[in-house]
């Protein structure tokens, strides 16, 4: 009997030890079973490959993208007697600005000139189009400029990338617009027979020693990563006003139509 009783107050003692030693706010758990189970069942994230954007378009770099190239624009008339044009198809970015009179003016930009073809009729070079390419440091490519155009390549020290000349360009005198006029027959101005090409375009920078280094960290455009597949909806950013005024607006965009003139409309 004294055996078990002193077996009895020894366990007494153990446990009164083991709560003293305990500190305050300690406790003794095991991690739930369905705890577990969801730590397993949540994948770990995936990592995005590095954003390879193109500067012009936001689409993944190709293969053959001329990584560290400056970006090219050319000037192309845009008057009706200058139509049908060559080489808008191929660029990148397609930039169509009022000018004066009423008129616009085009503006191919190219990620590489290389790939440009042929292009025209180039004509002057005007400021609005200028400050857009400006703070990208493009090859500006043109024939003739504005009083206003000029006094800026002056400022901003934009020195052999303000060509001015069409990068070599070459009068099409038998060219024949849309309505069988041409400068052969009299009946086409001068103006509108000045073309280009990517080999004019190679040649000018070589024999000038253009620097057509230029390394992009950006693109043109805030464009959605490519790499998330997702779309931006504009809808929001609508005003309220514009609604009430013109009926509810549709977010997936189908048409587009801008008035520059009476005789000019996109």
């Amino acid at each position: 009997m004294k055996r078990l009783l002193l077996v009895i107050a020894a366990l007494l003692s153990l446990t009164v030890l083991m709560t003293a030693c305990k500190k305050d706010g300690d406790t003794i758990s095991t991690p739930a079973a369905s705890e577990s189970t969801a730590a397993q069942a949540t994948p770990a994230p995936t990592e995005l490959p590095p954003y390879e954007a193109n500067v012009l378009t936001g689409e993944p770099k190709g293969a053959d993208y001329p990584e560290g190239q400056r970006i090219t624009a050319v000037m192309v008339n845009n008057i009706v007697a200058a139509r049908p044009q060559r080489g808008l198809s191929k660029a990148d970015i397609l930039f169509e600005i009022k000018v004066e009179g009423g008129i616009t003016r085009f503006m191919p930009v190219f990620t590489d000139y290389k790939t440009i073809g042929e292009v025209g009729p180039v004509r002057s070079g005007r400021d609005q189009f200028f400050r857009l390419i400006l703070p990208w440091q493009a090859l500006y490519v043109h024939e003739g400029q504005s009083v206003v155009m000029q006094q800026y390549a002056i400022d901003f020290d934009y020195g052999k990338l303000n060509n001015n000349d069409g990068a070599n360009g070459y009068r099409d005198y038998g060219r024949v617009n849309w309505a069988g006029k041409s400068y052969n027959n009299g009946t086409l101005a001068l103006e509108h027979t000045m073309y280009t090409n990517s080999d004019n375009i190679a040649n000018y920078i070589s024999s000038q020693n253009v620097d057509m280094s230029r390394t992009y960290n950006s693109t043109f455009f805030n464009f959605v990563d490519y790499r998330l597949g997702t779309t931006r909806d504009l809808s929001s950013s609508i005003d309220s006003a514009y609604s009430d005024k013109y009926g509810p607006v549709v977010s997936d965009g189908q048409y587009v139509e801008i008035v520059h003139s009476q005789s000019y409309k996109t």
